[in-house]
């Protein structure tokens, strides 16, 4: 079964490359630049975090805080293969339990308002929108912007 495959681990350096590939792979359109993602690992390791499937990175989620109450999901992606297996959940929870061990109290995040699947993951995970930001991706696209209460 799947659970037994993965192996969920705070992120590296070397990871980087990998990490940006994923991006690219999953937000074509406006993927975050490599130097963000060095930011993110360099000033949040615990909430940045991979998933390895198999022997190789298959998705990763990085996270930061805000306060000390406030949690975001910067990005989340998962290898487009490899989607619908359950590692996004994966991630997200490893991500909240994170959050939780350092007082947490609530998590955001921003999703486009197109992306049915991911609303849907956010949704069963206890998610709720909370409001829209109008032309919130380079494109002008909306996003929905999703909270949770933990």
């Amino acid at each position: 079964m799947f659970e037994k495959e993965y192996i969920v681990r705070e992120a590296k350096e070397e990871d980087l490359e990998t990490i940006v590939r994923l991006e690219k792979a999953s937000f074509p359109e406006y993927p975050y630049p490599f130097k963000v993602f060095e930011e993110l690992l360099m000033r949040c390791p615990k909430y940045f975090l991979i998933v390895e499937y198999k022997g190789r990175i298959s998705g990763y989620v990085c996270g930061r805080l805000v306060g000390k109450s406030l949690g975001v999901v910067v990005s989340i992606a998962v290898e487009p293969e490899l989607r619908r297996r359950g590692i996004g959940r994966i991630l997200m929870l490893e991500l909240e339990s994170r959050f939780r061990e350092n007082h947490v109290k609530t998590v955001r995040l921003e999703v486009g308002v197109d992306n049915d699947a991911a609303i849907r993951l956010y949704e069963s995970l206890g998610y709720e929108t909370a409001g829209l930001r109008r032309k919130y991706y380079p494109d002008g696209s909306d996003a929905l912007v999703m909270v949770k209460n933990l």
